[in-house]
C-alpha cells in the first residue's frame, strides 16, 4: 500500500489538530508521492517555504519520521509563532528531533544552507507555499528547483484559488519567462500543483493511479473513477506543456 493505515489515521487524527489550511485529499495524495519515493530508495529530506501553523508541514513530518529524514521550514512567522508550532509538533509527535524551522525571508536564504540543514543533501520534496504575489511565487519556485534532488517534487499551495490569484500568475511566469525546460505539472489536487521534472512523471502518475485503486471509498477517488470512465480528458488535461492529472 502507498497510503498505509498510519497515514490515514494520521490525516484523520493528528493532523486534523493542526491549525491551518490544507484538504485531506492534497495530505493524503502527498502520503502517496512520498511513499513512491521511498519504494525507489529517494532519500533527501523535505523543506517548506511558508510554514504558517504546520498543517501541511505535519504531513511532510509525519511520512518523514518514518524514514528517518530531515526536516526544514522557513517562515517569516509574521502570522504565526515558530514556538507555537514546534509545541504543536511536540504534542502531536512527542517530538520534534528532526525538525527545523527557520524565522526568515526566503529571498535571504542561499541554497547552502538548505542543504547543510538537510544534512548535507538536496530536498527530494519541496513545498511553494509563502508569500502568494507572482514575484514571489516565481521567486520560490527558481529557487526550489535550483535545490531540488533529482526526481524530486515541488507541491505548490493555491495553484488556480481564486482567493490567491497571484500565486498561478507567479507559476506560470515562473514556468514561460524563465524558459524553463525540465521541470513541468503532473497532477493537481485539492488545491495543489505537483510538478517534477517530466522524465520522472511516469513513476508518479502510476502511484497516483495506483492511490486511486487502494483507496476506492474516498470521494475524490470514486469521482476520478466515475469521470475516468465519462473521457480521458476529465481527469488528463495539458498543462505547460504537459499531461496533468486531475483529482
Amino acid at each position: 500500500m502507498l497510503v498505509t493505515d498510519a497515514d490515514t489515521c494520521f490525516v484523520r487524527t493528528g493532523f486534523q489538530t493542526v491549525k491551518g489550511w490544507c484538504l485531506d485529499d492534497a495530505a493524503l495524495l502527498t502520503c502517496c508521492l512520498l511513499s513512491q519515493q521511498a519504494r525507489v530508495g529517494q532519500r533527501g529530506g523535505m523543506f517548506e517555504i511558508g510554514v504558517y501553523e504546520g498543517k501541511y508541514l505535519s504531513v511532510l513530518y509525519h511520512c518523514a519520521r518514518t524514514r528517518s529524514l530531515p526536516v526544514l521550514g522557513v517562515d517569516t512567522f509574521e502570522w504565526s509563532s515558530r514556538e507555537s508550532v514546534l509545541s504543536t509538533f511536540a504534542s502531536v509527535f512527542g517530538s520534534t528531533s528532526s525538525l527545523q524551522l527557520i524565522r526568515a525571508d526566503s529571498r535571504t536564504l542561499t541554497c547552502e544552507q538548505v542543504i547543510a540543514a538537510l544534512g548535507g543533501q538536496k530536498p527530494a520534496f519541496v513545498s511553494v507555499d509563502g508569500d502568494h504575489g507572482a514575484p514571489a511565487v516565481c521567486r520560490d519556485l527558481a529557487f526550489a528547483k535550483s535545490i531540488l534532488a533529482e526526481g524530486g517534487v515541488i507541491a505548490v499551495d493555491d495553484f488556480l484559488n481564486p482567493r490567491a490569484i497571484g500565486v498561478s500568475e507567479g507559476t506560470y511566469r515562473f514556468f514561460i519567462e524563465t524558459r524553463e525546460e525540465f521541470l513541468r505539472p503532473f497532477a493537481y489536487c485539492a488545491n495543489k500543483l505537483f510538478v517534477a521534472e517530466s522524465s520522472y512523471h511516469d513513476r508518479y502518475r502510476r502511484a497516483i493511479f495506483a492511490f486511486v485503486e487502494e483507496m476506492p471509498e474516498l470521494a475524490v477517488t470514486k469521482e476520478f473513477k466515475r469521470l475516468e470512465q465519462i473521457g480521458r480528458e476529465y481527469i488528463e488535461q495539458p498543462l505547460l506543456g504537459s499531461k496533468t492529472l486531475i483529482l
